[in-house]
């Protein structure tokens, strides 16, 4: 008899509200990394969505930073937070968010879903996000990058959207961002495109070059300049490579830059 009545409340919910359902039994955790199942299927979901093609760190490089959650071995500590959506006991999606509690700011570096899986409601694991950043810590901004192709500009706009909903402004800026190598052997400065996601209070429309350089000293010290252990000799030649890139965008940043 429970069961008969399970089945009726949920196709009640599904008729009157189209995929209600659904969203109701997906649940938004933080990646246990102590379980097979889960690590084994966020590597499924990361490989299928950002292929090991050079431009993004493997999944086992990404699994190696959750395993030193605070960067303990690093120059700056951090809270490296990967969210999953689960439905049906499987990861369908997740987020993995790095924020840096120093400088309170975040740099949101993958976020990607199964093809299979239809969600109707992507702004969920936003949502649960942005109670992390502002509940357990104190979080002012949030930076994503996105490549300049098809995918990612349908990407942006849905970004945009999710935002939104959130009562967040997630706005682009206007300038040649090109990202730094993601260590001392990677070939590329690949051309991205920059977002920032003010978390407390609303930046507008223009930014001053000293907040743009702010930001991006932000991304080349702290994203992405803790890659190398503190111990390991590359760490010091990585830092300079990194304040050569801030000299660049010193020497070149307009006094003001706009953002859509």
């Amino acid at each position: 008899m429970t069961d008969f009545l399970i089945k009726v409340f949920g196709f009640l919910i599904e008729f009157f509200w189209p995929g209600k359902l659904k969203e109701l039994q997906v649940r938004i955790k933080r990646l246990d990394i102590d379980n097979a199942k889960e690590i084994h299927d966020f590597i499924s979901i990361y490989d299928e969505t950002f292929p090991d093609d050079g431009s993004n760190y493997t999944s086992g490089e990404l699994l190696d930073a959750f395993e030193d959650i605070h960067n303990i071995k690093k120059h700056v500590t951090a809270d490296n937070i990967i969210l999953v959506a689960k439905y049906k006991n499987s990861i369908v999606e997740f987020i993995a968010c790095f924020y840096y509690p120093k400088k309170r700011y975040g740099i949101i570096g993958y976020f990607g879903k199964t093809k299979s899986f239809k969600d109707e409601d992507g702004a969920k694991i936003l949502k649960k996000l942005k109670e992390i950043l502002i509940k357990e810590h104190n979080c002012e901004l949030l930076v994503f990058e996105l490549e300049f192709n098809k995918r990612d500009r349908a990407k942006a706009f849905l970004f945009k959207r999710y935002a939104k909903q959130l009562g967040l402004v997630a706005l682009e800026l206007d300038f040649d961002y090109q990202r730094p190598k993601l260590n001392l052997e990677d070939t590329k400065e690949e051309k991205l495109s920059l977002l920032v996601i003010p978390i407390k209070g609303n930046i507008g429309n223009t930014f001053t070059k000293a907040k743009v350089l702010d930001i991006l000293s932000f991304i080349h010290f702290y994203c992405y300049g803790d890659y190398y252990e503190t111990t390991d000799p590359l760490h010091i030649e990585y830092q300079n490579y990194m304040q050569s890139r801030i000299d660049f965008y010193s020497a070149n940043l307009p006094d003001e830059i706009n953002a859509k």
